[in-house]
C-alpha cells in the first residue's frame, strides 16, 4: 500500500473546495487501504487540535510562519521548506507527493522533489493558476509569484487540471501537454443518494411548498457574480418564484437584498463555513444538502470557476443547471448539453429563466441530465485515477534514477 504526502496550505476546519476535496481525497485513499499524510499550516492543525476533529487519516504541520516566510523571501523560503520536507520523508518513507495549490506548497513540493528524485504532481485550484485582470483575480496578478509558477510548475512530473481551461493555463506557462492530466473534483454519490432531508426545511426559510425555487452557494467573492443575481431578480415579476443564496460572507448581499422591494421574493443565508468535531461525517454540511434537496432549479452565475464543485453537488440532486457561460461551467455543462448557459447579462439570465418557467418538459429533461452527468463525478472513480498516476509515476522515478 501507498503512503502519500499531501501537503496543502490550507485545510480542515476551513470548507473551501481545496479543503473539501482533499479531504474526500484522503478518506477515499484510506477506504482503498492506502496511507496519506495530510501536511498543512500550523494554524489549521491548530484549529483541528482546538475543535476536537478526528480525522481518520493522519495531519501534520508546517512549521509556524513558514509561508510567511517564503512570501517575504521565496530563497530562504525554499531552503527552509527543504529542509522540512527532508526530515518528514525520512521519518514518514513517503510514496508519492500530491500538492494542492500551485503556490506557495506547488513551487517547493516541486523544487524539493525533483532534487531527490521523488514521484510526485501538483493539483491547482483557481486563483493559483487562473488570471484576470479585469475582476481582479489570481496570485499571478504579482509578477514575483507569477515568475515562480512559471519557473516550477513546467517542471512537475505532473500536473492535473480539473477543467480544460486549467489545462490552457498550463499550456500557457509552459507546461508540456505530456505531464497535464485532465481529473475532475467529485462528490460522494453515495451519501447524495441516500441523503433524507428534514421535513419542514422549506417553511423553516420561509419558502412555500408551491414556491419555485432557484439556488446559488458559495463562498462570496467578486467572482461569483451574486450581484447579478439580485438584479436579475428584479425584473421577474412572479410572487411564486424565490431565489436563495447561500454561503459564507453574504453580509454584504443581505444589505443589498434589505432595500430592495423585491426581498421577499430573495433569501440570503450565511452559512459557516468553519468545520466542528460533530460534522466530520457530513462535509458539506447537512444544511447544505437540505438547500438542495428544497431547490428546484441551480444557478452558477460566476464570472470565471476552475471547477464548481458546487454545480456537480447540485446535478447529483437533479436540479436543472443555469451557469454563465465562463471557464469551468462549460465543461462540466458540455457547452451546454448538460445545462442552459447564458452570457453573463442581465437579460441572457432572464431570458433563459423564463424558458425554463414556461415549459415543465424542459425543466424535467434537464433535471433527468443533471443525474445521468454526474454520475462521472463520483470520488471514488476519481481516486482510483490518481492511484493508476501514483503507480505510474512511482515505476518511472524507480527506472529513472
Amino acid at each position: 500500500m501507498l503512503k502519500i504526502a499531501l501537503p496543502i496550505s490550507s485545510f480542515l476546519p476551513s470548507l473551501g473546495g481545496a479543503e473539501i476535496g482533499l479531504h474526500n481525497i484522503c478518506l477515499n485513499l484510506k477506504e482503498k487501504g492506502h496511507h496519506p499524510t495530510v501536511i498543512t499550516s500550523f494554524s489549521h492543525k491548530r484549529e483541528i487540535l482546538k475543535k476536537r476533529i478526528v480525522l481518520p487519516y493522519k495531519v501534520i504541520s508546517y512549521p509556524p510562519k513558514i509561508f510567511s516566510i517564503f512570501k517575504k523571501n521565496s530563497r530562504l523560503g525554499f531552503f527552509l521548506l527543504n529542509l522540512f520536507y527532508s526530515y518528514i520523508q525520512k521519518k514518514y518513507d513517503f510514496n508519492f507527493w500530491h500538492s494542492t495549490f500551485g503556490y506557495p506548497v506547488g513551487v517547493s513540493v516541486i523544487s524539493f522533489c525533483k532534487s531527490n528524485n521523488l514521484p510526485h504532481l501538483v493539483r491547482c485550484v483557481g486563483e493559483d493558476i487562473q488570471i484576470d485582470n479585469k475582476i481582479p483575480y489570481g496570485m499571478r496578478i504579482n509578477p514575483k509569484i507569477d515568475a515562480l509558477i512559471r519557473k516550477w510548475l513546467p517542471k512537475s512530473n505532473c500536473l492535473i487540471a480539473v477543467s480544460k481551461n486549467i489545462k490552457k493555463e498550463y499550456l500557457d506557462i509552459g507546461a508540456s501537454k505530456k505531464i497535464i492530466k485532465l481529473l475532475p473534483n467529485g462528490v460522494n454519490l453515495k451519501r447524495i443518494s441516500n441523503f433524507k432531508s428534514k421535513s419542514g426545511f422549506r417553511q423553516k426559510i420561509g419558502i412555500n411548498n408551491n414556491d419555485f425555487v432557484f439556488l446559488s452557494l458559495g463562498r462570496y467573492h467578486v467572482k461569483k457574480n451574486f450581484e447579478l443575481l439580485i438584479t436579475t431578480f428584479e425584473k421577474i415579476l412572479n410572487k411564486n418564484i424565490k431565489l436563495i443564496i447561500a454561503g459564507t460572507g453574504m453580509k454584504h448581499l443581505i444589505e443589498i437584498v434589505h432595500n430592495k422591494k423585491i426581498k421577499d421574493n430573495i433569501t440570503i443565508l450565511e452559512i459557516s463555513e468553519q468545520l466542528d468535531y460533530k460534522q466530520i461525517n457530513n462535509i458539506p454540511s447537512d444544511k447544505i444538502f437540505d438547500l438542495y434537496k428544497i431547490s428546484d432549479c441551480f444557478i452558477m452565475p460566476s464570472k470565471i470557476e476552475s471547477f464548481g464543485i458546487v454545480t456537480i453537488e447540485a446535478m447529483s440532486f437533479g436540479l436543472p443547471i443555469i451557469a454563465s457561460n465562463n471557464t469551468g461551467n462549460i465543461d462540466i455543462l458540455n457547452n451546454g448539453e448538460y445545462g442552459m448557459l447564458f452570457d453573463g447579462s442581465e437579460n441572457s439570465l432572464a431570458h433563459v429563466i423564463n424558458k425554463l418557467m414556461k415549459n415543465k418538459n424542459l425543466i424535467v429533461e434537464y433535471a433527468n441530465k443533471s443525474l445521468w452527468r454526474s454520475k462521472k463525478y463520483d470520488w471514488s472513480e476519481i481516486v482510483e485515477s490518481y492511484i493508476l498516476i501514483y503507480k505510474k509515476l512511482i515505476k518511472k522515478a524507480r527506472y529513472n534514477p
